[in-house]
């Protein structure tokens, strides 16, 4: 969007930007909620099934793709190995990027389940779902 043909400010432009990414979400929101609700519930089925009771849940590591590969992935992980090795308990997560699966399993982690989630979002299927777990020496 150019901003010098619109008369908007590059921080109006960047409000209008998210407006409509919101505006799309509760779109989304309102025509698949069914569907998302069977997801949730998938999820959670997941998690009753493949995860340990004790297990400390990994719910979310990323890096800017233009700092991966450097080591920052990994180094965000030490203060979880450090908690795993204190609490003496395993590590269990679900990631939908194969990509994220290959990094955690080089960091030790060990595929437990690759499954297609069994929700269809009008013509798209629904996602792809790993979970990895990770036992510390003392937790298996």
């Amino acid at each position: 969007v150019s901003t010098q043909s619109t008369g908007v400010s590059p921080m109006g432009a960047k409000l209008a930007h998210k407006s409509i990414k919101i505006g799309n979400l509760k779109t989304m929101l309102k025509l698949y909620s069914a569907q998302f609700s069977a997801y949730f519930r998938y999820i959670d089925s997941l998690i009753s099934l493949d995860c340990p009771p004790d297990a400390l849940v990994l719910l979310y590591v990323a890096v800017d793709p233009n700092y991966q590969r450097k080591g920052l992935g990994s180094s965000l992980l030490q203060p979880v190995f450090q908690t795993l090795d204190y609490e003496k308990t395993a590590c269990w997560l679900l990631t939908h990027s194969e990509t994220s699966v290959d990094f955690f399993m080089k960091n030790g982690f060990e595929l437990r389940t690759n499954k297609k989630a069994p929700v269809n979002y009008g013509k798209f299927p629904g996602p792809s779902v790993w979970t990895c777990l990770l036992y510390t020496s003392d937790a298996a």
